[in-house]
């Protein structure tokens, strides 16, 4: 139960902290190359879109996968955009039903705590890792930062011992 909520933590870390960061990045990009900022501005939002549509079709495709190849193998092949109905479902499964909306209150509660936080410290890191009063050129530190995120849930899905299925 522990290693499903912590990967749901690193899951909300990385992904909440990609959708607050990407469109951003993006129109730094496009705004340092030349580019038109009415086209930047278009391009961010039509790219933040398409992440939320991708997550909304792995809700389907990734849930039915897990059913027939087992919760853990998808976890860990997934730990990113994919993973949260996997993770949802795998903790449902394994909570005593009198005890299901406490545990699904703590997984949401460090998952979004842990996703509010994670533009913060992505921002502060831009700003650490940039010469002050400068438009930030170097982002991979902070990118980096949350990809940890992505990293921990697949480490978190790896030693998932999916129940009555062996390791």
């Amino acid at each position: 139960m522990r290693l499903l909520i912590a990967g749901y933590t690193f899951h909300c870390w990385e992904l909440l902290g990609m959708w607050s960061w990407t469109p951003a990045f993006f129109a730094a990009v496009i705004a340092i190359s030349g580019s038109n900022f009415g086209e930047t501005v278009h391009f961010g939002a039509y790219l933040v879109a398409s992440m939320h549509l991708v997550g909304a079709l792995a809700s389907v495709t990734m849930g039915r996968l897990a059913d027939l190849l087992g919760r853990r193998v998808v976890l860990a092949q997934v730990a990113a955009i994919g993973d949260s109905p996997v993770l949802s479902t795998a903790l449902t499964e394994m909570v005593e039903p009198g005890h299901l909306g406490s545990i699904l209150a703590v997984r949401s509660l460090l998952g979004f705590g842990a996703g509010g936080i994670a533009p913060l410290v992505f921002g502060a890191i831009l700003d650490l890792t940039n010469p002050p009063n400068t438009a930030p050129e170097t982002w991979g530190w902070a990118f980096t930062i949350l990809g940890l995120g992505g990293l921990c849930a697949t480490l978190s899905a790896i030693l998932y011992k999916e129940p009555g299925i062996p390791s």
